[in-house]
């Protein structure tokens, strides 16, 4: 799936059917940094099947920055050299695949 498609999809989404939410590491912040490097590096996003939906992971991108910005427009917690993550679990509708 192209980025445009999957911005297309996750944009269309209200927000009974999309969360998105910081992933941060637990203790140190920078726990997670090998995961963001890896993302980064590759220029990737994880996707994961979740019960009831898919869950994406993203780094600190211009593909997350426009998700942020479509739905919280007021959170700016991004920035080139943060150790988060951001994940957007998109909900399936009861029935649908």
């Amino acid at each position: 799936m192209s980025q445009n498609t999957l911005y297309e999809k996750l944009a269309g989404c209200n927000s009974k059917e999309l969360s998105l939410g910081v992933i941060t590491g637990k203790k140190d912040l920078e726990d997670l940094q090998p995961l963001v490097n890896y993302f980064t590096n590759k220029d990737a996003a994880g996707v994961a099947t979740v019960p009831g939906g898919v869950l994406y992971i993203f780094p600190f991108c211009e593909f997350a920055l426009k998700l942020l910005a479509e739905f919280t427009p007021q959170v700016h917690v991004f920035n080139e050299s943060c150790p988060f993550l951001l994940g957007a679990l998109a909900v399936r509708a009861p029935g649908s695949p």
